[in-house]
């Protein structure tokens, strides 16, 4: 069940200068996203889905307007105040797993656990991977596991700094079918079962059913929102 008002974006843009002529990426993006609601942005490639996601996830900085999560508009922070409010706020999952391949599934939970709690890391990083349903598979490295499991170790790892917002770019797009729904089932319990609000980007409108809310992108804009 949606909660508060977690998440506001208001009139953002982002313009690039391209010689004499800016180019108008985004134009006048406004979102509201409660606390515990699973949105999917969904739109085709370069429409600026992407960059939305930076903007929460303070990966990329507005041009203009206001980016406000949990009360802070981290619109204007430096790049020291994005490193704290990322480690303190958000859990990031990409397309492509980024899992270190000398570590093993738990070492890889143990090394973003470590970034921002320094106890128990071991146990810790057992219980993540219990989570998602990989326990048996802790002390395999990323080369013994499956695509789907891979992304499911990074799901741990996005989660080990307790986010109140999971933010997930085209985390099924490098994957089959089948092992797209699992990665999808796991994030979805995660917003169903433990209230964690996702924000989740993709170009596949057969992710659609599963979201409260659909925010359609298209052409640096929001067309509409289901």
């Amino acid at each position: 069940m949606a909660g508060e008002m977690l998440i506001r974006l208001e009139a953002v843009t982002k313009n690039y200068p391209m010689g004499e002529v800016t180019v108008h990426a985004l134009r006048q993006i406004d979102l509201q996203i409660a606390a515990g609601e699973f949105v999917v942005l969904l739109g085709p490639s370069g429409c600026g889905k992407t960059t939305t996601l930076n903007w929460i996830g303070g990966l990329d900085k507005p041009t203009s307007g206001r980016v406000v999560v949990q009360g802070e508009d981290i619109a204007h922070y430096d790049e020291n105040q994005l490193t704290d409010y990322r480690r303190r706020k958000m859990g990031i999952i990409f397309q492509f797993f980024n899992l270190i391949p000398t570590l093993s599934a738990a070492e890889n939970v143990e090394f973003a656990l470590a970034l921002s709690d320094g106890h128990n890391l071991r146990g810790k990083a057992l219980d993540l991977l219990e989570r998602i349903g990989l326990r048996d598979r802790a002390d395999h490295f990323p080369s013994q596991l499956s695509g789907g499991e891979q992304q499911r170790v990074a799901i741990a790892r996005a989660l080990a700094n307790d986010p109140r917002v999971l933010l997930c770019d085209e985390p099924t797009g490098n994957l089959d079918m089948n092992t797209g729904q699992q990665v999808l089932s796991a994030i979805r319990d995660l917003n169903r079962k433990e209230g964690t609000t996702v924000v989740f980007v993709t170009h596949n409108s057969a992710i659609a059913p599963l979201a409260d809310r659909v925010v359609r992108l298209r052409d640096g804009a929001v067309e509409r929102i289901e």
